[in-house]
């Protein structure tokens, strides 16, 4: 819009300096444009370093040339493939021999072998740093649940989705081993009850700046006790300098910039945090072998009363029961006192 404007600028300028009316009658008579023309067209004898200005230009379309033209960097599974490290089934193993875990898929053994085997990838010039591929800005994930979860963050929205989809059965055991190998094949990363990690997805160049950040999408699953496998998000949209926190209600909070366990709202989710009482998240009861009662339950409290608990919510006598009755059960367990 603005080069338009500058030539409509230019074309009026010249307009008014011609002082021309009627384009088509100037145009006709070839004797009067041929006057208007000569009366302010002049020509200008070349420049007497035009040689050398032509050579500078030459020079940096040389270098130009030179640069597009250099190969790219060798890729890890065809440098894995040169030297036999490629399986029949298709998956690769990692040339670290110390590495616990040496047979992994296509689809994680790029990421695997640049934080496992540096020093064979710097042998091989295979980069991993963070400038071949532009900038890496961490997204944290904080696990505030009391469960561990799988997580997977890329720029890549399909990888997200798709890399989890035989993680989304509720009925995955991960007790066995080859289901847990295969949620790391698939790019997914365990991350404990307390802890936290930072994900450095590969963005474009121009997509680190303040003004344009690109968007990766994080999927995360948790891991009830007994190892089956349930959705909290799937492909959940963040800039990429942004983190998340897994709640202890397994909801997904962002954090507050250049925090890990603060919300945006300034809630604590660290596990046994000392913080402000009225920013503490509300903890779960936790009572004695909760997670072996059904989903509903008559408890005898040894008074002819009883505690219903459904879907994780107490009730004593058809009333919710209160924080003190909480923390007795807690410290204590059944029954309450008179």
């Amino acid at each position: 819009m603005g080069t338009r404007k500058r030539w409509q600028d230019k074309i009026t300028e010249d307009l008014e300096k011609f002082n021309i009316r009627n384009w088509r009658r100037e145009t006709l008579d070839k004797d009067k444009w041929r006057e208007t023309i000569n009366r302010f067209a002049h020509s200008n004898d070349p420049s007497s370093n035009i040689s050398e200005v032509v050579q500078q230009y030459k020079q940096k379309s040389d270098k130009r040339r030179v640069a597009s033209n250099v190969p790219p960097p060798p890729k890890v599974t065809e440098v894995l493939t040169k030297q036999g490290l490629k399986n029949n089934d298709g998956t690769y193993t990692c040339p670290n021999s110390k590495c616990p875990r040496r047979i992994f898929k296509a689809q994680g053994i790029t990421r695997h072998v640049n934080t496992c085997a540096p020093e064979w990838c710097k042998k091989h010039k295979i980069p991993t740093n963070l400038f071949t591929m532009g900038a890496y800005p961490t997204t944290h994930v904080a696990n505030g649940c009391q469960h561990p979860i799988w997580v997977m963050c890329d720029t890549d929205r399909q990888h997200t989705i798709g890399g989890s989809v035989t993680l989304g059965n509720a009925n995955i055991d991960l007790n066995n081993v080859d289901v847990s190998n295969s949620a790391i094949e698939a790019g997914m990363t365990k991350i404990s009850p307390g802890n936290y990690l930072g994900f450095k997805p590969k963005i474009g160049i121009g997509g680190a700046n303040w003004i344009n950040r690109n968007t990766v999408y994080i999927t995360i699953d948790y891991e009830d006790q007994e190892g089956k496998m349930h959705t909290i998000c799937r492909a959940f949209p963040k800039a990429s300098n942004e983190s998340v926190i897994v709640a202890r209600d397994y909801t997904v909070r962002a954090t507050k910039m250049g925090e890990i366990w603060i919300d945006t709202s300034g809630a604590n989710h660290r596990p046994n945090a000392v913080a402000d009482p009225e920013q503490l998240v509300p903890e779960a009861p936790k009572v004695p072998n909760v997670q072996s009662q059904p989903m509903s339950t008559m408890i005898d409290d040894g008074h002819g009363k009883h505690a219903l608990y459904n879907n994780g919510t107490w009730k004593h006598g058809g009333r919710a029961l209160t924080r003190e009755e909480k923390k007795w059960i807690t410290e204590n367990g059944w029954p309450l006192p008179n």
